[in-house]
């Protein structure tokens, strides 16, 4: 197949997936990301719409569906961003509607030291 406004939404994550140029291991993360929230996208019926008609809100309820970690949030969110990067160069999607969700907040365990460097 090939990505155009009228691929369904989950054939053009898929289609753009493949064509995305990353190292062998953001791929990977990339397509463990799809896999992930493939369901989410079924059950909220996602999966019938065209990527032309996908919105913010359809990738911000998907998420917050699949209930992920703050930090496993923010890297799907990332993966999302790269495959709809992708998506615009082909004409499918005019906007990345990744860019407006906002990251979670991750309250780091690891307290870092404040080096003097900073008050030079």
């Amino acid at each position: 197949g090939e990505l155009s406004p009228d691929t369904f939404f989950i054939d053009a994550l898929e289609l753009a997936y493949e064509k995305i140029e990353a190292s062998p291991h953001h791929i990977k993360q990339v397509k463990h990301c799809i896999a992930r929230l493939k369901p989410f996208f079924k059950r909220l019926k996602y999966d019938e719409l065209k990527i032309s008609e996908i919105k913010i809100w359809h990738i911000k309820n998907a998420l917050e569906q699949a209930k992920l970690t703050p930090s496993v949030y923010n890297k799907f969110r990332s993966y999302l961003m790269s495959l709809f990067k992708e998506m615009i160069q082909y004409g499918c999607i005019d906007h990345n509607p990744c860019r407006e969700i906002i990251k979670k907040k991750i309250t780091k365990t690891i307290r870092e030291t404040l080096s003097d460097e900073k008050y030079q």
